[in-house]
């Protein structure tokens, strides 16, 4: 089996916890859990066992396990994770193949140096850096997609975090050419956007200052780009809706070389009430921009295929 490291990259409210955690079980692998959360830097060890001790997991409608988030990560003395920063969830959220971010760089190839297993990172705030990644640490890059109406409903019934998350890295990346295009958008329809100090950007009501027809389209526009990125060779795509079906779990262990035994996978709850186009002209032209600033995009991949007549005469 190749020691390579896998990597999986979503966004929020995919299945990709079901999908990492049912690896993680079947295999001699270390996972490093969404290495990017903003908490890791806020948290020690000892706070997500008791949480995970008190039903976190179930709560944030995850699997339950026998291990938590941060089981494999390498902790100190005070038990936080070496190396990690709190901005590593934030900025810089694009970064092409060789873009210097050291700090990042040292803390992901440190997590690999030091497994005791072959490394499984899950990654859910990563998309837009997954080329980065992938040639920062090598391995195999699958990307699972959601239904975009499906994936922001759940945002939606969740609350202001996924949606202020989403906001937050469009304002702290708004000089970043796949970013601009929105942030403009956005800054012209909201202009209190630019007097926002750190800590209302940090705020996990910051969504609030956009309308939610705003925070829909631009959930929207953000999986329309974590998709392009993922138009390449060498990835393996998934739809969320097809982790039970025999030729995805083949298709994982062809690319990986790991078992990969999804038999109990469910459809993911349907929230329904939003609707997902890119017909609206302001949000339809920030995503010609933000897909021509990405560049080299490749074919539709057949893990999305059912989302063609969405991207029609975005993606091909």
């Amino acid at each position: 089996m190749s020691t390579a490291p896998v990597l999986i990259q979503t966004m929020w409210r995919t299945g990709g916890t079901y999908l990492a955690f049912r690896l993680r079980e079947t295999n001699p692998v270390s996972l490093f859990y969404e290495p990017l959360h903003e908490d890791f830097s806020r948290h020690p060890r000892s706070s997500w066992e008791r949480w995970a001790s008190n039903g976190m997991q179930r709560e944030l409608g995850h699997p339950e396990a026998a291990f938590h988030y941060l089981t494999d990560f390498p902790t100190d003395a005070v038990g936080m994770v070496p190396g990690h920063q709190e901005d590593f969830a934030w900025q810089p959220f694009i970064l092409a193949p060789g873009e210097p971010a050291p700090a990042l760089a040292a803390y992901l190839t440190e997590l690999v140096r030091t497994a005791p297993r072959r490394p499984l990172f899950k990654f859910c705030r990563a998309t837009l850096r997954s080329r980065w990644v992938e040639t920062l640490l090598g391995g195999t890059t699958i990307y699972l997609l959601r239904d975009p109406a499906e994936m922001i409903a759940a945002y939606r019934a969740r609350g202001d975090y996924f949606f202020s998350g989403l906001l937050r890295i469009v304002l702290l990346n708004a000089t970043a050419p796949m970013f601009a295009p929105a942030a403009s958008l956005l800054a012209a329809r909201y202009p209190a956007l630019a007097t926002l100090n750190d800590a209302a950007l940090r705020d996990n009501a910051l969504c609030h200052a956009i309308t939610m027809e705003d925070r829909i389209a631009l959930a929207a526009h953000v999986w329309l780009l974590s998709l392009a990125a993922h138009c390449r060779p060498g990835v393996l795509v998934i739809d969320a809706a097809d982790l039970g079906q025999d030729e995805v779990q083949h298709a994982v262990t062809a690319a990986t070389g790991l078992a990969c035994d999804l038999a109990d996978a469910r459809p993911l709850p349907a929230r329904g009430d939003v609707a997902v186009d890119f017909e609206a002209p302001a949000w339809r032209d920030a995503a010609v921009q933000a897909l021509a600033a990405l560049g080299d995009i490749g074919p539709l991949p057949e893990g999305a295929a059912r989302y063609a007549r969405l991207v029609e005469g975005l993606l091909a």
